[in-house]
């Protein structure tokens, strides 16, 4: 009899929501650019977690069953960073458009007026919900494909196969009945 596989949302959750965080704040999202480490990270983190599960419950973990994990951690790593960026939005200030506009003025770059208005759009907030899909999306496509690939390399990392029950080599003897092996009379 084996037993039931454990639920790969559990594991898909808890890798999605740590990377997810860790990739909202800001400096340690720069992660991100060595190769998409954090979202590797979270499909790495949820196969991890869902071996270590499937070896507790008696059942085969292999690449299968992480690819499957890491594709549900990459979708909860762009809710979660999506998210996480959202709240952050409201805690950390906003640029001060006339400030960056003078930063720039500064160091003699002169930008074209529809650069200038875009940073004053964005500064302003005018255009954050626009931003947030836009990260959304991005983070999904991202997410789906290296959290799907960092699930597969914990499919191979962690790969294992339940040892089947240990059968009796020879059914006992019945009553009355020689056992087996020795000659009949």
């Amino acid at each position: 009899m084996q037993s039931r596989a454990p639920s790969l949302w559990t594991p898909a959750l808890i890798g999605g929501a740590v990377f997810g965080f860790l990739a909202a704040v800001p400096v340690v999202n720069m992660l991100n650019c060595l190769c998409c480490a954090l979202i590797l990270g979270a499909g790495f983190t949820a196969g991890a977690l869902l071996a270590n599960a499937s070896k507790t419950a008696g059942v085969a973990f292999g690449a299968a069953e992480g690819t499957k994990v890491g594709v549900l951690a990459g979708l909860m790593y762009a809710v979660f960073t999506s998210v996480f960026q959202w709240i952050l939005s409201f805690v950390v200030p906003h640029p001060d458009p006339a400030a960056m506009l003078e930063m720039i003025d500064q160091f003699g770059g002169e930008i074209p007026p529809a650069a200038r208005q875009w940073i004053e759009q964005i500064a302003s907030g005018e255009l954050s919900t626009w931003m947030f899909l836009v990260g959304f999306f991005f983070s999904l496509a991202f997410g789906l494909v290296f959290a799907t690939l960092g699930g597969l390399i914990a499919g191979a990392a962690f790969r294992h196969r339940p040892t089947p029950p240990e059968v009796p080599a020879s059914p006992p003897p019945s009553a009355g009945q020689p056992p087996l092996g020795t000659p009949h009379s």
